[in-house]
């Protein structure tokens, strides 16, 4: 189909391109013409869309987020997947956010599984791998249901067949992750009982604690009929193997990604930052920091940032709760400081719990905070992002 658009400002996705009073020409998916009239006349489009002098930017590439396929969630944990209608559900809220290609980085997904996401939408999905033998490993030693025989490849059959890089890896070094993931699952595999996440982080935080508040975290069991201290040690001694073998298969994902080559996207909070700075070092350009403003403090976000970025590697900031649950997000600081130092290279919205707020707000946002200019604040997702990722759009 051919479209006009007419009475339009373009912003181009270059980082500093905006051409103000212009048209453009779609052939299908494609822009075949810009003219640098307001209203293009004689066209034989078979469509007409007045922008009303409105903007017009590239489809944005969100370069990662989860619960987008049918396959495991998450890095390393194969959690069960999601109902198809709950990715559908998903995928539409990213396409009515403006994006045109989003990346799954449950990296334990097979390309059956987002081929059925492809056929879903319009969108664009493309997919990350983490199936190396460590992280199918840690998936197998959790055991959340999630992993099944057609999940059982290498990360080479993956990039062969289309995925885009190594990632998201790291994720459950994190110990909120562990509070989510592995405290309940382990409480009910011992017990039978089934332990809410609010829960399971009173307990991670008591046996965390230095001593360990072994008290807090029996009243809490007693509470819930659970009388036997030998659960607890349960909890502590697979912890402890499930953070050595987490650790060792994002070492593992290092050396994939270089012998293949290709992008590796790494956790990035105050619990990896050894880790970020060490693969810093190792990977160069291939490193891509993620949601490098998640839990920092703006002046340690902005150590790392510099650190990664010397090194060669990218910064990627996400666009955080904010604006709706407010959960991991209660200001915007970091993100400002980031983006007011000139550190950041891509934007994403990761998943945020599944209440992410869009692209489009979060880039509004800084704009209107004087931060950064338009041209940039797109660029950030749409132009700029290939360069990390190459051939993860055209």
């Amino acid at each position: 189909m051919r479209t006009l658009i007419v009475n339009a400002n373009i912003i181009t996705g270059d980082g500093k391109t905006v051409l103000e009073n212009h048209s453009l020409i779609l052939e299908d998916e494609l822009i075949a013409d810009i003219s640098n009239f307001s209203y293009r006349y004689f066209s034989n489009a078979e469509r007409t869309i007045d922008a009303r002098g409105g903007f017009v930017i590239p489809g944005i590439i969100n370069h990662h987020t989860h619960g987008i396929t049918t396959g495991p969630l998450y890095d390393g944990i194969a959690q069960v997947p999601l109902p198809l209608a709950r990715v559908n559900e998903n995928l539409n809220r990213h396409m009515l956010e403006g994006t045109t290609t989003v990346v799954n980085v449950d990296g334990l997904v097979n390309m059956k599984e987002v081929e059925e996401a492809n056929s879903l939408t319009p969108i664009n999905v493309k997919t990350c791998t983490t199936h190396t033998p460590s992280h199918l490993k840690a998936a197998k030693f959790l055991d959340l249901g999630g992993l099944s025989p057609d999940h059982m490849l290498t990360a080479r059959q993956m990039i062969e067949e289309g995925a885009i890089g190594i990632g998201e890896a790291g994720a459950v070094i994190d110990p909120r992750q562990f509070a989510f993931f592995v405290i309940p699952n382990v409480v009910l595999q011992e017990t039978g009982v089934h332990i809410s996440v609010e829960e399971a982080e009173i307990l991670r935080k008591s046996l965390a604690a230095s001593p360990p508040d072994e008290k807090s975290a029996n009243e809490l069991m007693a509470r819930r009929g659970i009388t036997s201290a030998k659960t607890l040690r349960k909890i502590v001694q697979k912890g402890e193997e499930y953070a050595k073998l987490s650790v060792e298969a994002s070492r593992e994902g290092v050396q994939t990604a270089k012998e293949l080559g290709v992008p590796y996207l790494m956790h990035n909070a105050p619990q990896t930052t050894s880790l970020i700075l060490e693969f810093a070092e190792d990977l160069k350009n291939l490193l891509i920091a993620c949601h490098s403003n998640f839990l920092y403090k703006p002046g340690e976000a902005i150590r790392v940032a510099r650190e990664v970025k010397k090194q060669g590697g990218w910064i990627e900031i996400h666009t955080g709760d904010f604006f709706r649950a407010q959960i991991y997000f209660s200001n915007h600081a970091t993100t400002l400081a980031l983006l007011a130092e000139g550190l950041v290279d891509m934007i994403s919205t990761d998943i945020i719990g599944f209440f992410w707020d869009p692209i489009p707000q979060i880039l509004e946002y800084v704009i209107n905070q004087k931060v950064i200019d338009l041209p940039k604040a797109i660029a950030l997702a749409t132009g700029d992002v290939p360069k990390p990722l190459p051939g993860i759009a055209p």
